[in-house]
C-alpha cells in the first residue's frame, strides 16, 4: 500500500516539474498567454503545489517588467522631442 502511495507522490510532483519547465520555456519565448494558461491549468487540479505558485510568481515578474519597459519606452520616445 505505501508503494502505490509512494507511486501517485512521485507522478504527481513530476506533473509540477512539468508545468514549472512549460511556463519557463513560454517565457522564454515570450508567450506570455500560454504561459499563463500552462498555469492556469494546473491552479485546477493543484491548488497547494510550490511550483505551480512559483510559475505564478515568474508569470507576475515577467508582466512587471514587461509593463515597465514598455513603458520606459514609450516614455523616453516622448521625452526626445
Amino acid at each position: 500500500m505505501c508503494k502505490i502511495s509512494f507511486k501517485v507522490d512521485r507522478h504527481e510532483s513530476l506533473i509540477y516539474y512539468s508545468v514549472a519547465v512549460i511556463v519557463q520555456i513560454e517565457l522564454e519565448r515570450n508567450r506570455l498567454d500560454l504561459a499563463k494558461k500552462a498555469a492556469t491549468g494546473a491552479r485546477k487540479w493543484a491548488q497547494d503545489s510550490l511550483l505551480v505558485n512559483i510559475a505564478e510568481s515568474w508569470i507576475g515578474m515577467r508582466e512587471v517588467y514587461l509593463t515597465f519597459t514598455l513603458e520606459t519606452v514609450h516614455h523616453s520616445s516622448f521625452a526626445g522631442r
